[in-house]
């Protein structure tokens, strides 16, 4: 029998009668990777506090379940919908106390929706503006409990063994390559509210129809033709399926910070996970990023601590823009507009050792075979790896990622001398 050797613990907390199916059916969902996970020697146990009389509450029940919280959850999930009850707030409260003060659990809290938005009644309401308001947490919303297992995978997908990467393609959740069972893409609220998404999905069925008819009367040609614009709409699908969970990547990224929640960033994500790229770029304008930087570059002269703080916030809008960017599949210059975002901040980064900024430009460069600039990039992070200074700030993991990487980059351009001694080095 395999031992345990990774126990993760997730507390759910919701209104006990109304989200009773959803609980349901996260228990199910929890339970299907269990079977999966524990022969991997992991364990996922979902804390969920069934209904319990005030007065057991008030005797015990809920010192206990504040306990667990506290002191062991490494996960806190919050649904509500028309109530956020007495006891659910304590336990947010908690939860979000116990993070600040030691790192965990992560707190995830969602509302469920009517017609796209939450149910504003005043307890809502308050709700809402204490967790934004008062805490500065990100909240995310959902109607239907699927969209709560993507943001638990993507939790997920940082602790179990192997870090097993998080995808979604052709309507597919995998974890790991591995499609994850329970799980239906078209019931994830940024993919059912994204109209660019539908649209494409409906031309591809558009197409496909036409094709098999063409296909029947023996018209060939059009068959080919047919093919051809089908094979260029399903490449932009798949492009804007991965770069929808890209957003909701992001969001987990602000989430996990633990810092107030900045308004306008929230409200850029909000409108990009609705599909609508026009409201969410015109938020964070590339001319205000070029100012920004411009200002920061000038400024920095008077003291590089002052404005660390400003650099990162600068690259976090940046990686907001960039991902807005990549969602517009429709623009035919975003790939000139993501590079000058990239570019426009790069300095920041390399002085705020935003590292992993710098890769994913590498990466974005590499992708779109811009290779003498891509390895002009990857060198000069792989230089600033060696730093003596840098020590802990990079782990051995990401070194070996830039290595191979670069070692890609150099075989792609006919250096295989230099690629073959950077992959033994990885």
């Amino acid at each position: 029998m395999t031992s345990i050797t990774t126990h993760i613990k997730i507390f759910v907390g919701s209104s006990i009668v109304e989200l009773e199916e959803e609980r349901y059916k996260l228990t199910s969902f929890i339970g299907a990777l269990n079977n999966k996970y524990i022969q991997r020697g992991a364990f996922i146990e979902l804390y969920i506090c069934e209904e319990t009389s005030g007065a057991m509450r008030e005797n015990g029940s809920q010192a206990q379940h504040n306990d667990y919280i506290r002191n062991e959850s490494d996960a806190a999930v919050f649904m509500f919908f028309h109530k956020a009850g007495r006891y659910t707030m304590e336990e947010l409260k908690i939860a979000r106390e116990a993070f600040l003060a030691g790192g965990k659990p992560n707190v995830f809290v969602f509302f469920k929706t009517v017609d796209n938005a939450p149910d504003m009644n005043d307890e809502i309401n308050n709700c809402i503006k204490t967790v934004f308001e008062e805490y500065g947490h990100y909240y995310k919303l959902f109607s239907d409990i699927d969209t709560v297992k993507l943001e638990l995978l993507q939790f997920l997908s940082d602790v179990l063994p192997g870090k097993p990467e998080l995808m979604i393609k052709d309507k597919q959740v995998l974890l790991g390559g591995e499609t994850v069972d329970q799980i239906s893409v078209g019931n994830i609220f940024a993919y059912q509210n994204n109209p660019k998404f539908k649209e494409l999905e409906n031309e591809i069925e558009r197409l496909s129809a036409e094709q098999i008819g063409a296909s029947v009367k023996g018209d060939f040609d059009s068959a080919l033709r047919i093919s051809i614009k089908l094979d260029e709409v399903r490449k932009k699908y798949r492009e804007l399926e991965k770069e929808i969970l890209g957003v909701l990547k992001l969001f987990a990224e602000e989430n996990r910070k633990g810092q107030k929640a900045d308004p306008r960033r929230m409200e850029a994500l909000r409108l990009l996970e609705l599909g609508k790229t026009e409201e969410a770029k015109a938020l964070i304008p590339q001319s205000e990023l070029d100012e920004r930087a411009q200002s920061v570059s000038e400024r920095e002269k008077l003291s590089q601590e002052l404005f660390k703080n400003e650099k990162e916030s600068l690259i976090e809008d940046a990686k907001v823009r960039i991902q807005i960017l990549k969602n517009d599949v429709d623009n035919r210059s975003r790939i000139e507009e993501i590079e000058r975002a990239y570019d426009s901040v790069y300095n920041a980064a390399v002085t705020s050792a935003g590292y992993s900024f710098i890769y994913e430009y590498a990466i974005f460069l590499w992708e779109n075979k811009n290779y003498p600039k891509s390895i002009k990039i990857a060198e000069r992070l792989n230089y600033l790896y060696q730093d003596p200074d840098v020590g802990d700030k990079v782990s051995d993991a990401e070194r070996a990622a830039l290595m191979n990487m670069l070692g890609v980059l150099y075989a792609d351009t006919g250096r295989p001398g230099d690629a073959e001694k950077l992959y033994l080095e990885a």
